[in-house]
């Protein structure tokens, strides 16, 4: 409404410069008339149109499981497998949990969670990250098999977010590598953040082998689980 009434002056001037006739001015006055209306009739379209658009997305943001969004930062905790992201060269094998999120949600910037095990792999993570165009920063957890210090060290994690200063809902963080209290942390961590976690699945076959590129990614928000508010 406000870009409306910006318009009012000018357009019914532009309507009869091009549309109108000096020796008509009758016709000239229906003319800015028409322009007023039309003016007024775009202003309430986009209006609706835009209300629109920021109710489905707060709808989509309110839903508790979504598919696997974009996100600017991807937290994830490293897992002691050997070579969790192979990008600069590429390997004839499925991905690993790592290289399937950053593919899907193509981040610019991965928190990489590591423990004394894997903190020796910060390096070469950074520099398969660098070839892909994704910065790495890395966070120690000093033991990430006791709930209560993973649980207070992922204050690091919760403190490196918030400095980034990205948008809660540009934020993901992965629960499927890592402990069992590594997860538990990192669903407190997007919790306190209003940001969305999310589970990387796969099918396996008759042998509970996992089936090559079988991965889904499921997003969910904590709160949904926990019960919090």
């Amino acid at each position: 409404m406000f870009i409306a009434v910006l318009l009012i002056p000018v357009v019914p001037d532009l309507f009869v410069d091009w549309l109108g006739d000096p020796g008509r001015p009758q016709r000239n006055g229906v003319l800015r008339v028409l322009a007023v209306i039309t003016v007024f009739t775009l202003a309430v379209l986009v209006g609706i149109a835009r209300n629109a658009w920021v109710r489905h997305r707060g709808e989509r943001a309110r839903r508790p499981f979504t598919p696997l969004p974009a996100a600017d930062v991807l937290v994830l905790p490293i897992s002691a497998r050997s070579d969790p992201y192979l990008r600069k060269q590429r390997r004839d094998r499925a991905p690993e949990v790592p290289e399937f999120l950053c593919a899907e949600s193509t981040p610019k910037t991965v928190v990489g969670v590591l423990t004394p095990r894997t903190a020796p792999m910060a390096d070469d993570l950074a520099a398969e990250l660098a070839a892909d165009g994704i910065a790495f920063q890395p966070v120690l957890i000093d033991d990430a098999h006791s709930p209560v210090a993973a649980v207070e060290d992922s204050n690091k994690v919760l403190d490196l977010l918030r400095a980034l200063n990205v948008p809660a809902d540009r934020v993901l963080i992965d629960v499927t590598g890592g402990s069992v209290p590594l997860t538990l942390a990192m669903m407190r961590v997007a919790a306190l953040l209003g940001a969305r976690c999310v589970y990387v699945s796969a099918d396996v076959d008759s042998d509970g082998r996992r089936v090559p590129y079988s991965q889904r990614g499921h997003a969910f928000d904590p709160r949904a689980i926990t019960g919090a508010a």
